[in-house]
This record gives C-alpha cells, structure tokens and sequence, in this order.
C-alpha cells in the first residue's frame, strides 16, 4: 500500500511519512478513501496516539505525515528483558485504553511503522476483492474474494482493510463470517474457517496461534492449519484485538481491556 519514512521537519523535529504507492495513487476511489481517513485521523487526540502534523492527498504521491514515537516494539521489550510485571502490564493496559478511547470517535490514525510494506509485496482489500502485487512495477500476482469496508471489514489507511502477513500466509475475513488463510506465492487457499458472529476486527498473530475476533468472542486457532484450539467470550462486542508472546489483548468497548497468558489461557 504504501512505505514509510523516517524524516526531519524544516525545525529539525522527527516525522514519520507514509507515502502511498504510484499504482494506487492513479486509483481515485483509494484517493477518496485516503482523504476521508485523513481527515478522520487528524481529529484523533491523546496522550498515547500519533497526531497527524500534515498531509497532501492531492499530490502526486499521496502523503501523511505524523508524530514519529521513537522506543522499542513491544516484543523487543520482552525479548531483551522477559515478561512484564503486573505494574508494567497494568501501566500498558491502561495506555492502550486511553489510545483506543481517543480513536473511537473516528478511524485509527493510520498505522506508521519502520519496515516499508512488510516484505516488499503490496496488499489491497478493496469492494470486495483481495489483490497481491509484487513490489517489482506493481504488477498485480493474484487475486481472491475478500470482506470489503462495505461490508463490515474495519478501515485503515484510505478507508481500505488490514490483511495480516504471517509464515508466508495472508490472513483476511473471506466474509464477516469466514477467516481463511491465503499462501502468498500463489495465492492458493491454505485454509478456511467459519466462526459465528460479525468480524470487524483484522485477527492477530503470535507465533503459530492466530486470535480471530467474532462478535463478542475470541478464538485461537492454528496457523498452518485453521484448527480451532479455544474459544473465549467477552462481555460486549470487542473494539480492539492484539497479541505477542505473553498473551493477546481484547479491547471491549471503549474502556475495558482484558489480557490473556498465552500458555494459561487465563485472564490476567
């Protein structure tokens, strides 16, 4: 979709730029998207969120510009240090409320992380429809039938929804109802898994387990196979869904948060 860059403002101060892709840039309707994302981005506020500081939608290359936040991922955390204690996980928890409290007004700022488009091939969901390109010219490698915004799939960038990449498998909602995992090569359905209730969350992954949030549960499932392992029900429709080695995250609501121990499958 798009590549982001670390730069410096004329003041000196550090930016990360997300610019969007030529190929998609000549489509108007992603243009359309990407103005109303904008504009919904720019009235996200909070002490835990990326303030959009500019963005140019009409420009050759489209762009956006937000705050850049410098620190350790998550998972580099625990990886140089262990699991966090109870007051760092309480400290986390309470941030990510805040931060999906302030974007629940409107759409997420979009998501500004080092590492370019994830591997150098470009993913797009968009009217239905899910399309790999190679990041050689952009030419488009295969396609497949995939949940939309229309139909209840949650915006990113450009109003468009966020396929997940993992162990060489695409990850997206076939329909509300249906997580199927793609093989990236080819585009060869690796596996298709039917789930009851409305997704409107991308799934999550930490190691071989996905986290797919439907209605107001979670189930865990096996990455290379779609084999449900667990499920888990929330009280209310969950809002927010992440995951790393400790255990996966679910946000309920707008200020409820509950974490799970990735190898107790208890509530922490």
């Amino acid at each position: 979709m798009g590549r982001v860059h670390l730069a410096r403002s004329a003041s000196g101060r550090l930016v990360a730029v997300k610019t969007v892709h030529r190929h998609l840039a000549a489509d108007e309707t992603f243009r359309e998207r990407f103005r109303r994302e904008v504009r919904a981005a720019r009235g996200v506020r909070g002490p835990y969120t990326a303030a959009v500081l500019d963005a140019d939608c009409d420009a050759e290359e489209p762009w956006l510009a937000a705050e850049f936040c410098p620190g350790p991922t998550l998972g580099e955390v625990v990886e140089a240090q262990g699991p966090l204690g109870g007051a760092d996980a309480a400290s986390l928890g309470a941030a990510l409320a805040e931060a999906l409290a302030a974007a629940a007004g409107g759409a997420a700022a979009p998501g500004l992380r080092g590492g370019g488009d994830g591997g150098g091939d470009g993913k797009l969901v968009t009217s239905g429809r899910l399309y790999a390109y190679g990041a050689d010219g952009g030419r488009k490698r295969w396609e497949r039938p995939s949940t939309g915004p229309e139909t209840g799939w949650p915006t990113g960038l450009g109003g468009l929804s966020a396929p997940v990449v993992a162990d060489g498998l695409l990850l997206h909602w076939r329909d509300p109802g249906t997580l199927e995992a793609v093989d990236l090569a080819g585009g060869r359905v690796r596996w298709s898994r039917a789930l009851d209730g409305v997704a409107r969350l991308p799934p999550a992954v930490s190691g071989a387990t996905v986290y797919a949030a439907h209605g107001d549960a979670c189930t865990a499932l096996r990455l290379g196979t779609g084999e449900p392992r667990r499920t888990w029900r929330l009280p209310g429709q969950l809002t927010g869904l992440g995951a790393d080695r400790a255990g996966w995250y679910a946000a309920v609501g707008t200020t409820a948060l509950h974490a799970y121990n990735a190898h107790t499958s208890d509530a922490g």
